[in-house]
């Protein structure tokens, strides 16, 4: 039962919030931002005469203890509560009220702004005295005291996080600025609580989600989803950003521990990283009680690293939409952590109303007897609490003892999923990172790297940025990690689609090998090609000596095997080409002159137009603008290859087994912003054909949507029965925090995912 224990499945990640987020951008007329307290009279969305609603509470005798029992010490909790249907947890409409809750004042829930407004995700400050809260229709920032008095307009934009200095004691909010039809922030700067005229610039180097970005202690490291599903560590101001999964809802302790989470696809599971040694385990909320195994969001450190709050459970709807469905049963759960933060030791239910409650924030007064265990982290740190200066890029060292090595004139670099793939730009001073985009059918393997069968990967920048330093240096440099999925291949490959879905234009005279890396625009416009023709590598090279494309050169490199991973290098300089694989030179070309070359596209794994698909692995790609000589081939040929003798094959399954539960396949707008999506499915089984399996019983996870197209095998005739070759869901990493849909309750059965 590893799989449950580990991921709970990465069911389904529902909603459009916070990648996950509704479009900040959508807005209603603005009206200038005032610091100035808003009149109980009007003026404001917040502003008139409102009778507060009535609040239904069920709190149990026995809560007070339970909360005394959790943390000993004074809570404050903030939420956005829905009055209309109970189902917008992303906190886009306007019939939400902003609650609050006060362990010691004996009032228990109530309503600090009753009016039926917008009030997105409120945040407590620092001392628990006030509320910043955000209305994305307007794109204003507010404030208010924790009684419900003093609101007033604080800024323009949306308000991320708050944190207090710990020299001054001055407090901050750290805002953005909503971007034209997406989730995400830009141009997030922090301005001081008590002047909001006073702004200094934070974070700029990407989008960020607007959850969960929370600050250390020191106010030096953040987490951040930069954007959406990248999660991680931001240095500030404007540092390094450093990967550490794909998922939603990051989270960073307030200590200085840097301890990190983030939040799976399943919306079940929390993955926590000791940031400063690399380990990481997996926590289980859907186990607290009253959450009977279903959904939970709005995951958030409290103002201490010992608890957090959540939202759930989430039983409204059916299928793959339970997010949006809410509910009048959604509540606020409080947890803390062991002091080892290995799991949660205690869980206690906040709030018991007859309303859905969204998006909590929670302050506890510090506590003395809850002891923090490092789990790896770093610790406390005496560094000064204040980046009023952006910090630095720092171009990486010429020289490393870890791959890709030298790095200079280092222009596009993608190592594997979960790498940050960053190189350093000199004509902008800052780093830039390098993603690429699946399309078609391709996806990523076990060990993080682009699976090209059947599609391609496109990268976002590289190409431009090759060409520039290409015409300048005249010099350039290829190197990647291939193995062949088939010993023998070539184009065209099939027809169909484009990248760009347009139907595919292969010209079969010219369309030349089966394209590994290429750098073009179709067929016949190219800079140069890396690809496979039958068993062999090949390189073909736009030239200067011929005008037509077709007539440029095609150089032979060797012979490739399936499943063999193969090191390859192809440099060049004026007059010279060269070729190592595994570190071996495989070429020496004389008198050849690059030449022609123009603005193109950067495609893994096919051609632009499509059509010549390579099916194959690729990994460990950098591109140069410069020569890569023989030493320096085979020293980065060494240090890939010290990574790869630990990779072991996965446990392979193969069944006859006929299905007996069908998860519905989604539409692409349920799983959106997600265009790919897993469906888990319940077979019976007729036939071990190849390994062990003793259960009458599987359960299988397989693709139905790839490049939001469903799949034309995604549909599964109960009267038929499949072969099926499996591996343990628990031996694919590259599925943590991909959409996963399953219907059964059937958790005892162990996961296995379809491979090719």
């Amino acid at each position: 039962m590893l799989w449950l224990l580990k991921i709970l499945f990465t069911l389904v990640l529902l909603v459009p919030l916070s990648g996950c987020a509704p479009d900040l951008s959508q807005k209603a007329p603005r009206a200038p931002a005032s610091a100035s307290t808003i009149s109980a009279e009007g003026g404001s969305a917040y502003g008139g005469n409102h009778q507060p609603s009535t609040i239904t509470q069920k709190v149990p005798p026995d809560q007070a203890a339970e909360l005394r029992t959790l943390t000993t010490e004074k809570i404050r909790a903030v939420w956005c509560q829905d009055i209309g249907d109970g189902a917008d947890a992303g906190a886009e409409g306007v019939h939400l009220r902003l609650m609050g809750y006060d362990s010691e004042d004996g009032r228990g829930e109530r309503a600090i702004l009753a009016k039926p407004a917008n009030y997105a995700k409120p945040l407590l400050t620092p001392r628990g005295e006030r509320i910043v809260f955000s209305n994305p229709r307007e794109q204003k920032i507010y404030v208010v005291n924790f009684d419900g008095s003093g609101l007033r307009a604080f800024s323009d934009g949306f308000a991320l996080a708050v944190w207090e200095d710990p020299l001054n004691g001055n407090e901050w909010v750290y805002a953005g600025t909503a971007v034209s039809n997406s989730t995400a922030l830009e141009h997030i700067r922090r301005q001081l609580l008590n002047q909001a005229s006073v702004s200094e610039p934070v974070w700029d180097r990407t989008l960020l989600d607007i959850d969960n970005f929370q600050l250390s202690a020191d106010g030096r490291r953040a987490s951040g989803s930069y954007p959406w599903p990248a999660c991680g560590l931001l240095e500030l101001p404007n540092g390094a950003a450093e990967k550490f999964g794909d998922g939603c809802w990051p989270s960073l302790a307030p200590d200085n521990s840097y301890l990190l989470w983030f939040f799976d696809g399943a919306h079940r599971n929390l993955t926590l990283c000791a940031t400063t040694n690399g380990r990481r385990w997996v926590i289980h909320l859907a186990q607290a009680p009253g959450i009977e195994g279903f959904e939970v969001y709005h995951p958030r450190w409290s103002s201490h690293p010992r608890f957090m709050a959540m939202t759930g459970p989430y039983k409204e709807g059916e299928g793959d939409n339970r997010i949006r469905g809410g509910g009048a049963g959604v509540e606020i759960h409080l947890g803390r952590f062991s002091p080892d933060f290995q799991n949660i030791e205690q869980w206690v239910q906040l709030t018991h109303n007859t309303n859905a409650d969204f998006s909590p924030d929670v302050w506890i007064a510090r506590p003395q007897r809850w002891s923090v265990a490092t789990a790896g982290a770093a610790g406390s740190r005496s560094v000064s609490a204040r980046p009023s200066e952006p910090a630095p890029a720092v171009a990486d060292k010429a020289t490393s003892a870890s791959w890709p090595g030298r790095t200079d004139n280092l222009v596009f670099l993608w190592e594997n999923r979960s790498k940050n793939n960053e190189v350093f730009d000199p004509e902008s001073g800052q780093k830039r990172i390098c993603r690429t985009e699946p399309h078609g059918l391709a996806r990523y393997g076990r060990f993080l790297e682009m699976d090209t069968e059947g599609g391609a990967f496109v990268a976002e920048s590289g190409a431009d940025e090759l060409l520039a330093g290409c015409l300048k240096s005249y010099q350039f440099g290829i190197e990647a990690l291939v193995t062949a999925t088939r010993t023998s291949q070539s184009g065209p490959t099939r027809s169909g689609l484009s990248i760009n879905h347009q139907p595919s234009t292969i010209n079969h005279h010219s369309e030349g090998p089966a394209r590994i890396i290429a750098c073009s625009s179709g067929p016949d416009s190219f800079n140069f090609i890396l690809g496979q023709e039958q068993d062999r590598l090949v390189f073909r090279l736009r030239t200067a000596t011929n005008q037509v494309a077709a007539h440029d050169p095609v150089f032979d490199l060797g012979a490739i095997t399936a499943d063999k991973p193969c090191h390859v290098i192809v440099s060049y300089r004026p007059g010279e080409l060269s070729a190592y694989m595994d570190g071996k030179q495989v070429l020496l070309a004389k008198s050849i002159e690059a030449g022609h070359w123009g603005p193109q596209h950067l495609i893994f794994g096919d051609e632009w137009t499509g059509g010549i698909n390579w099916a194959g692995k690729l990994e460990g790609v950098a591109l140069y603008t410069r020569w890569i000589d023989p030493q320096e081939a085979r020293r980065k040929f060494e240090l890939y290859a010290e990574r790869l003798p630990g990779r072991k094959p996965a446990t392979r399954l193969a069944l006859m087994a006929r299905p007996v539960e069908l998860a519905r396949i989604p539409t692409l707008a349920a799983i959106a912003p997600y265009r790919r999506a897993l469906v888990v499915n319940r077979y019976d089984v007729e036939k071990v054909a190849q390994g062990r399996y003793a259960e009458a019983q599987v359960m299988v996870a397989h693709w139905a949507i790839l490049d939001g197209q469903v799949l034309p095998d995604a549909t599964r005739d109960k009267n038929q029965t499949y072969q099926l070759i499996l591996e343990p869901f628990d031996e694919h990493p590259e599925l943590e925090g991909e959409r996963l849909i399953m219907e059964s309750d059937e958790f005892r059965l162990s996961l296995y995912y379809q491979v090719r």
